[in-house]
């Protein structure tokens, strides 16, 4: 056995269905078909995907919490790091996409009544609603478009992106996404992994950084750059910073970015100079800034670096 529901099936007329709207469904065989004879569904256990009916969010009688875990890439369905998930069961309710289980980089923002309230413009859609539903029993979100015979679904994407994708017959026949967040890819925490900058342009919308190369360009191809980009040239890593014949690690100016959000260490420093031998002195410091007096470096992997700043990074890259 590699998979059973677990399921505590209470009659031996027991039968499997696939309802009209996809739910995959274990009930008994007598009765009639509603959710009350349900001893298992897939609509709660939706993995990357929740089709229209589906529910996002907790069921306060038995514990179970619906969310969206993103796959591994393109062909391998492992779970991987995103999750799109209802947050605030004791409290202020919003929808939030999540960094594994613990960093979030994105919120719908508190339920008001009619919308969320960093998602106004939901109200008065035709072809898109979100809809909240709290009681004793359950809380959870939904999705819902106007025309039910429009296929459907949503996706918490390789990506990070939590969309909704509608087929369109005709001469596309192909998944559009009418509902993307957050809207900008590099919106998303660590989205091309360690040492490359994000552009908003849309492709390709990540880079290596200066002396780095794509870690495993058979998963990049896949939409899976968590592992970033390597190294080229190992650093000549030393702590007094005095390299063979005199030569010692450089750095390379990263103008106009924003700076990472990895973790950075502020240090004293009356002059850039000051600062970056300041970096030099450390074997893991792998950048730093200089700005109005303020140095800050960072320790190892770089992540989040975006082109789209007023901020000037200089990376640490070996001398040959």
């Amino acid at each position: 056995t590699v998979w059973s529901t677990k399921a505590n099936a209470t009659t031996n007329t027991t039968v499997a269905a696939l309802l009209d709207k996809g739910n995959l469904v274990l009930r008994s065989g007598s009765g009639a078909s509603n959710s009350s004879n349900f001893f298992w569904q897939s609509y709660d256990h939706p993995t990357d995907t929740v089709l229209q009916g589906g529910k996002i969010g907790w069921n306060n009688s038995t514990g179970l919490n619906r969310r969206l875990v993103s796959r591994k890439n393109a062909i391998d369905q492992t779970p991987s790091m995103y999750s799109y998930e209802l947050s605030g069961h004791n409290g202020d309710t919003s929808s939030v996409s999540m960094f594994n289980s613990s960093k979030q980089y994105w919120s719908s923002g508190d339920w008001g009544g009619q919308y969320f309230s960093n998602i106004p413009e939901s109200v008065g859609q035709k072809w898109l609603s979100l809809q909240f539903t709290s009681n004793k029993e359950e809380q959870y979100v939904q999705y819902a478009i106007e025309d039910p015979t429009v296929l459907s679904r949503g996706i918490m994407d390789v990506s990070g992106q939590m969309k909704v994708l509608l087929w369109f017959e005709g001469s596309s026949q192909d998944w559009q996404a009418v509902y993307t967040v957050p809207k900008s890819q590099c919106d998303v925490h660590a989205t091309c992994g360690p040492f490359t900058v994000c552009s908003d342009v849309p492709s390709p919308s990540c880079s290596c950084m200066k002396g780095y190369s794509i870690w495993s360009p058979q998963d990049w191809e896949l939409g899976d750059r968590s592992a970033g980009c390597a190294r080229n040239t190992p650093l000549y890593c030393n702590s007094n910073s005095s390299g063979v014949g005199g030569e010692t690690d450089k750095f390379y100016p990263m103008t106009s970015v924003q700076l990472p959000v990895s973790e950075l260490n502020v240090v004293r420093a009356t002059t850039a100079d000051e600062c970056s031998l300041a970096c030099l002195g450390s074997c893991s410091c792998t950048a730093y800034s200089y700005d109005q007096g303020a140095c800050s470096i960072w320790h190892d992997k770089l992540l989040n670096v975006r082109q789209q700043g007023n901020s000037v990074l200089h990376l640490r890259l070996a001398a040959k």
